[in-house]
């Protein structure tokens, strides 16, 4: 049949790991873009969806993003409060404040990040702005959409009807 029009392409990398300084550069045209000058491993949970990135990315539609994290410092009370009272990041030469994102302790040096929005290398901006910095970052989730880890690098597989029917119903 028909391709439905709210999902004009069903078109999604579940998990796609890729070294970055292998000389590959990728557009930011609904594909992956490195955007740290090939020096780091893509990896995570990549979504090429058309109509629907914009629905998925944009926070009027409040689709909450997960990332593991890495970070060369220790996470402190006081950060956890920032990512929560809005943190203040520099994009393109303008300071914006981000809407409040949610940040969790997993060990010492590892965290979560939860954010609603995704302006460009907002959560390496965000840790920052509190000082520290980013050594490692993996989306692991988009909405109800969470990355399949059972999947070998550079492979994806097709939605689940689950998958499918959330992609829908997202407004």
């Amino acid at each position: 049949g028909a391709p439905d029009a709210g999902v004009k392409q069903l078109d999604i990398f579940v998990n796609f790991r890729h070294r970055a300084d292998s000389g590959t550069r990728v557009a930011r045209d609904d594909t992956l873009c490195n955007g740290n000058g090939g020096r780091n491993v893509l990896d995570g949970l990549h979504v090429r969806l058309g109509d629907l990135a914009h629905k998925l990315t944009s926070p009027k539609h409040e689709v909450e993003k997960k990332y593991y994290v890495e970070s060369k410092y220790n996470i402190r009370k006081e950060d956890i409060t920032s990512f929560n009272d809005e943190v203040e990041i520099t994009v393109d030469g303008s300071s914006y404040k981000c809407l409040p994102a949610k940040l969790e302790i997993i060990e010492d040096g590892k965290s979560y990040v939860y954010i609603k929005e995704g302006k460009f290398h907002q959560v390496k901006l965000m840790f920052k702005a509190i000082s520290n910095e980013v050594l490692y970052l993996k989306r692991v989730a988009i909405g109800n959409l969470v990355l399949d880890e059972n999947l070998e690098i550079g492979s994806y597989r097709e939605l689940n009807e689950d998958e499918i029917a959330y992609l829908k119903a997202v407004k």
